[in-house]
């Protein structure tokens, strides 16, 4: 790590005072994270209600890299997971703690990134910028700080379930970092790859990138850019073959995880009788635009955006999008063409790559847009306004202590502004329910622009969740007749308040409810293990074991406690052999399991 923070041997020590501002800051303000509990929206499948990240062992390996469970292939962020269990239990703050602090350690390393990019600046491009030694730090520090607390990024880092944005970009940074030490050494001619520790440190922590999400498949791409500018690499090695063949196994390696990404999500990727290709790509023009402003002022941040399925494609909503991309575009290539100014016309490709991969043309999912797929390609408007500050700066030098001063004081209001949101917006993400009531208060303003039935479903049924896991069942039975209301078809919503239901003592209702979710869903063992449970607690012994034997037939991985409940009832019956062959089997089970 040293070896890539490395620079001129006289400034390592101001460097690295700097870079620890950065990270101080940012933890800071995030800090107010470790008050809040899990969430009610995947911290269930991903920590709380996991059992395989219980132990840390050969089999949580072998789990986590064949698992595509929560539709997502990502073995590394599932061993974080665990290895968090190991050491917090299921005590949140101790999970917030490690996903705060590689948010720290990111806003570290844009920090470093951008003093990297400073330092690997052509000469000809360092004379018309004519940075001094203040506004390179300003620009570098500036960077960093945003990154680190701009309220956009609450998300990534304050959701436990979202540690795989964090980890992803740790690793990504570190890749370029990499790549850009290992350019440092190259002169002329591409050295022997395998035989270059830098190479092959950026190759392994791309890797270790797309173990933990696939968002970060775009690299590859990225340092082409890279070299195009500010390395200029495809003039110095003279064409662009041995640059290409440089970043094989880097495509390699991202056409695979496309694959396996596809694979693992392929029950959540839309159709397009669902979502049209028309609409697809004027989302995609609005969420270019949208995230942007949503840079520039983060306010209405949302959990949950969903997907507008009625709006017309003409209007100023989507034609406004797209003239705004033409414009910002046009605007870099002049600067590029007329100016030979290649940093805006770098940053502004960067930002659109790296959201490729969720800008919705693929379609995973019900929502229209997410904060955190603002975490890694907001690292390229955070420089933007790291160049803003510098230049500021050199306008202000000339000016007299006043303006000085009065702009000083511009610039603490604006970062206490930007921390004080972040920390509201920590607030709101302290629990499942002040969560979900944020979500329904937005959306219920914004009722007249959406479907009701695609905006409200989610957050009640979430909020619902919470309210049950809370002991507050009554709400919760409240919350899940909303969803049903809204779509009579909600499978998991059916499957919910039935168990809701159960544990109310309201059995006959309950088999009402899984009779009608079983109609959607035939195949749902679990389903028929709960129905089980209600006539068990009904009387009906011969019902409930039919039932525990179907859940038996169709589980895919039989779980010990369906044996085990088979057991008991057959015991009911005064069945005692099937009895004790059923009790026999899920004690062996439930061994195998451990």
């Amino acid at each position: 790590m040293y070896n890539v923070i490395a620079f001129q041997s006289g400034r390592n020590r101001s460097l690295i005072i700097y870079l620890i501002l950065t990270a101080v800051v940012t933890c800071i303000v995030y800090l107010p994270a470790l008050n809040n509990d899990f969430v009610t929206w995947d911290d269930n499948i991903y920590v709380y209600n996991n059992k395989m990240i219980r132990h840390v062992n050969l089999q949580l390996i072998q789990w986590a890299f064949s698992s595509f469970d929560a539709s997502n292939w990502h073995p590394l962020t599932w061993l974080s997971h665990a290895v968090d269990y190991a050491v917090w239990k299921l005590h949140p703050a101790g999970h917030h703690l490690t996903s705060i602090l590689l948010h720290c350690i990111n806003a570290l390393l844009v920090t470093l990134l951008t003093f990297r990019l400073i330092e690997t600046l052509p000469r000809e491009d360092n004379r018309s910028y004519s940075l001094t030694g203040e506004q390179k730090i300003i620009l570098g520090v500036t960077a960093g700080v945003f990154f680190g607390i701009h309220p956009l990024h609450v998300e990534s880092v304050a959701w436990i379930s979202e540690r795989k944005d964090v980890l992803s970009t740790f690793f990504f940074l570190l890749s370029i970092l990499f790549y850009l030490r290992y350019c440092s050494r190259t002169t002329g001619e591409t050295p022997s790859l395998f035989l270059n520790k830098y190479y092959l440190a950026s190759f392994f922590s791309f890797v270790l990138g797309l173990l933990s999400k696939p968002m970060i498949v775009t690299l590859p791409l990225i340092l082409i850019v890279l070299d195009w500018y500010p390395l200029k690499r495809f003039d110095r090695l003279k064409g662009a073959a041995k640059l290409l063949v440089e970043k094989i196994p880097f495509f390699v390696c991202s056409f695979a995880s496309i694959i396996v990404t596809v694979i693992a999500q392929r029950q959540a990727i839309s159709d397009f009788e669902v979502h049209p290709l028309s609409s697809r790509i004027a989302n995609a023009f609005k969420s270019f635009s949208v995230y942007l402003q949503k840079m520039v002022w983060p306010a209405d941040l949302m959990p949950f955006y969903p997907y507008q399925t009625q709006g017309n494609l003409f209007s100023l909503e989507y034609i406004l999008p797209v003239l705004l991309f033409s414009g910002i575009t046009i605007c870099c290539i002049i600067l590029w063409k007329k100016k030979n100014q290649n940093f805006w016309l770098a940053c502004w490709i960067y930002y659109l790559i790296t959201l490729l991969p969720v800008i919705g043309i693929v379609q995973i999912g019900r929502q229209e847009m997410a904060d955190r797929y603002m975490y890694l390609p907001s690292i390229g408007p955070c420089m933007l306004l790291g160049v803003f500050a510098s230049m500021l700066y050199a306008l202000l030098i000339r000016r007299n202590a006043i303006i000085k001063l009065l702009t000083g004081i511009a610039v603490i209001a604006i970062i206490a502004l930007l921390s004080s949101q972040t920390v509201a917006y920590i607030g709101i993400w302290k629990d499942g329910i002040s969560l979900w009531n944020h979500e329904i208060n937005r959306l219920q303003k914004k009722a007249d622009r959406f479907f009701y039935q695609e905006s409200l479903e989610v957050p009640f049924f979430n909020r619902g969740v919470a309210h049950e896991e809370n002991g507050n069942f009554e709400q919760a039975i409240r919350d899940y007749t909303t969803v049903l209301a809204i779509n009579a078809k909600s499978r998991k919503s059916l499957h919910r308040r039935g168990l809701t239901y159960s544990k109310m003592n309201m059995n006959e209702e309950a088999v009402q409810d899984y009779n009608a979710a079983l109609q959607l869903a035939p195949d749902d063992a679990e389903l028929y293990y709960l129905r089980a449970n209600s006539y068990v607690k009904l009387g009906n012994y011969q019902k409930a074991l039919d039932d525990y034997s179907m859940a038996i037939h169709l589980g895919r991985d039989t779980r010990s406690h369906y044996y085990m409940m088979r057991g008991l009832v057959f015991k009911l019956m005064g069945k005692h052999p099937e009895s004790h062959a059923d009790l026999k089997r899920a004690k062996i089970l439930e061994q195998s399991e451990q």
